[in-house]
């Protein structure tokens, strides 16, 4: 499957949006927590298994997003080096 536009577009909206819901997670954990200081109130929604949950979800776009960004650069390198072939074809042609 070669990347397109469309698949990294959606990629890194998913990207974007879990990293945003990673936050608002942690924030309303931290405001539902009845821990004092705000110290223990991050360690403590950080701890939660929502928390983890939002973060693996991230992991996932965020790893997603690679691979889709690393396969266009990969058709990238592959057209580039087509590319060159062509130009020194080219060049040996004027020798013959």
């Amino acid at each position: 499957m070669l990347a397109n536009s469309d698949a990294m577009g959606a990629a890194r909206g998913m990207q974007i949006r879990t990293e945003y819901k990673v936050g608002q997670t942690r924030a309303r954990l931290m405001r539902q927590s009845s821990e004092s200081s705000a110290d223990k109130r991050r360690a403590e929604a950080e701890a939660s298994d929502e928390y983890a949950e939002a973060c693996e979800k991230h992991a996932a776009a965020e790893a997603e997003w690679e691979r889709l960004r690393d396969q266009r650069n990969k058709c990238e390198l592959i057209i580039e080096a087509w590319r060159s072939i062509q130009a020194n074809e080219r060049g040996l042609q004027r020798f013959r």
